[in-house]
């Protein structure tokens, strides 16, 4: 039994969804914002996300690039749903030839060759062709292969922990790091936004706790200070490259977000 994620406000489509997928196995959670989305997956993280086709990018790359920092999101797959044909159709006249241009134009924009597409390693290819609403049934069958696909990816994933865990298979992480307490940096740093505890560090980047989900666009920069115990600022710039959520009581979520910073040359004392 796997778990689904959608993002789909309208609520034509996503009932439309629901009736589609009842017969699979999978739990299916249904939001209409990307908020709710990201609150969503922090809970639990799911196996698939189905993105609205008219979500904006913007919104899309918040989501996508937040899975991807995420240490335990690796196997998800992200793809934008297809419009879906309703459970139960009603039986019409032809409407009048001046009403039959006003038909729904989402009909003409998601082709059956072009909606899928997984994520993390590369952006959604959104659709170029005009395309039909799509059979509930074949819908289904393809959300059960990617929901296949999001197993075995796990499966790997999962094996290679287990062979990094050995201990006659050397660390990849070559930089050293330290805690506060080793160095005469405080435990306290800042970020943009707020403050934070600093865990460890490093040469190249920094592990720090804070009470606010990070910023993993790449076309963002973190602003990092660092103090010394003496009272003297130190500033970096990096990005967020892992993240791990830990809940805290039922309403208090903190973040265990890993840095790196863009000048790798650190001098630690």
């Amino acid at each position: 039994m796997g778990l689904i994620l959608s993002f789909q406000p309208d609520s034509a489509q996503s009932a439309a969804l629901r009736a589609a997928l009842r017969p699979s196995d999978a739990e299916i959670k249904v939001v209409n914002s990307v908020d709710d989305a990201l609150t969503a997956i922090e809970s639990e993280v799911p196996d698939l996300v189905l993105l609205d086709a008219l979500l904006p990018p913007n919104q899309a790359d918040d989501l996508v690039a937040h899975l991807r920092i995420l240490s335990n999101a690796g196997h998800v797959q992200v793809i934008y749903a297809p419009l879906i044909q309703p459970a139960v159709v009603r039986i019409e006249s032809a409407p009048p030839p001046h009403r039959r241009r006003r038909r729904h134009w989402l009909s003409h924009l998601l082709g059956k060759e072009q909606w899928l597409g997984h994520l993390l390693g590369r952006e959604p290819a959104r659709p170029k062709t005009q395309p039909v609403a799509w059979s509930p049934a074949t819908f289904a069958e393809d959300v059960v292969a990617y929901m296949c696909r999001s197993f075995a990816v796990k499966a790997e994933i999962e094996d290679r922990n287990v062979r990094d865990a050995q201990p006659a298979r050397p660390e990849r992480r070559h930089a050293e790091r330290s805690s506060p307490l080793d160095l005469s940096f405080s435990s306290a740093v800042g970020l943009a936004t707020t403050s934070a505890d600093l865990i460890n560090l490093s040469s190249g980047g920094a592990l720090v706790r804070c009470p606010v989900r990070p910023d993993p666009r790449l076309r963002s920069r973190a602003s990092i200070t660092l103090y010394l115990e003496t009272g003297e600022a130190v500033h970096r710039t990096g990005r967020p490259i892992r993240c791990h959520v830990r809940s805290v009581g039922e309403a208090s979520t903190l973040y265990d977000v890993a840095y790196q910073f863009d000048d790798m040359s650190l001098c630690l004392p």
